[in-house]
């Protein structure tokens, strides 16, 4: 194959922000904010390591 391309893996995570955002929400307003925060950031890795 001459023209070797690199295909893209591309993944929809709109499900994950769906269901993790309304968590993320209760626990900061009850005052777990470090715990929200480490949720809604393991899932931005997630969302960052797929567009490498």
């Amino acid at each position: 194959m001459d023209d070797e391309r690199l295909l893209k893996m591309e993944k929809d995570y709109q499900a994950e922000v769906d269901t993790l955002l309304p968590t993320a929400e209760t626990l900061a307003k009850s005052g777990r904010l470090q715990e929200a925060l480490g949720q809604l950031m393991t899932l931005e890795k997630q969302t960052r390591n797929a567009s490498d």
